[in-house]
């Protein structure tokens, strides 16, 4: 065939050899080395993707022993929880008209007249408590000096029992509180007792000595002659006849008594064997009188032991200072 239909037969038979004749092989120095490289990328990546596993792994673990990953965790889980809701507020009321704005003159008077006196009353409050202390000064100092006055005059050496109870009772009322104000205390009990016991066996000796005196008076031995001068002249001169032994005797027991008596008012008293002799006489002067109802006390030693112990507490206070 010839013309356009044979050129159209010879392209058709020509298309499909090719289609199927096999592809050239690539040439060494054209497009084969792509295919070569790309095998050594993939070794490389796994390499690199391999050595960061194992320095993660091992930071992680240094991360572990050093403590920080507990803190890294912390701070991670802080950053991200949610805030807690913050508690809602009760709405503040609408200012009133004098707090939104300044403070009118009334009240800025009024309070200025409030801190005035508060003020004065703060300064009265120093003052009072300024006086009240000097005034417990006042009162402490008083309370010792009556407190060793009360010491002196039971410790007085001259005094009476009576001086000696009054002096106890003044010093436990001044004592200071504790131990001291205790001690005086009984003190002053047994100052009270023991001047009640001396009353007591002075009014027996007093009614002992009352008793032993005779009832005899003594009358003039010259006699009163008639003549007025001469009766003035001989009265100018008095003549007494001695009384009896055993009346001068008893007055003389008597007057002794009356010395034990007044002694024991003073807290003093005859030693023990003195007063045994004289409460023998005189009991025997009293059973021949018949006066046998009347008591004489057997001791007066201790009376005036007791005083002596309460003036020598009441010195050595004093000397060891009274507060």
């Amino acid at each position: 065939m010839s013309g356009p239909e044979g050129d159209r037969a010879r392209k058709d038979a020509q298309a499909p050899q090719e289609s199927a004749a096999p592809p050239s092989a690539p040439d060494a120095g054209g497009s084969g080395a792509p295919a070569q490289a790309r095998p050594k990328r993939r070794r490389r990546g796994r390499f690199l993707f391999w050595l960061l596993l194992v320095a993660l792994v091992a930071g992680l673990v240094w991360a572990h022993r050093t403590g920080r990953l507990e803190v890294w965790i912390a701070r991670w889980q802080a950053a991200h929880e949610a805030p807690a809701p913050a508690p809602k507020r009760p709405a503040a009321p609408p200012a009133a008209p004098e707090q939104a704005g300044h403070v009118p003159p009334e009240a800025r008077v009024r309070l200025m007249a409030l801190m005035q006196a508060l003020d004065g009353l703060s300064a009265r409050m120093q003052s009072l408590e300024e006086a009240l202390s000097a005034r417990r000064e006042a009162l402490e100092a008083e309370r010792r000096t009556m407190f060793e006055l009360g010491l002196a005059r039971a410790a007085a050496p001259g005094g009476t029992l009576a001086e000696v109870a009054a002096g106890w009772r003044i010093a436990a009322a001044a004592a200071p509180a504790g131990p001291a104000r205790q001690a005086a205390r009984e003190r002053a009990r047994e100052a009270a007792r023991l001047v009640r016991e001396a009353l007591e066996a002075h009014r027996a000796l007093a009614r002992a000595a009352e008793a032993l005196r005779a009832p005899w008076e003594p009358h003039n031995l010259i006699p009163q002659p008639d003549n007025p001068w001469l009766a003035r002249l001989v009265g100018w001169v008095r003549l007494y006849r001695a009384p009896p032994r055993d009346v001068a005797r008893r007055a003389e027991l008597a007057a002794r008594l009356r010395a034990v008596a007044e002694g024991l008012l003073l807290g003093e008293a005859p030693a023990a064997d003195r007063w045994e002799a004289l409460r023998a006489e005189v009991l025997l002067d009293l059973r021949a009188l018949g006066r046998r109802d009347l008591r004489l006390p057997r001791a007066l030693a201790p009376i005036a032991a007791r005083a002596r112990a309460l003036r020598e507490a009441a010195r050595a206070r004093l000397e060891g200072g009274a507060s």
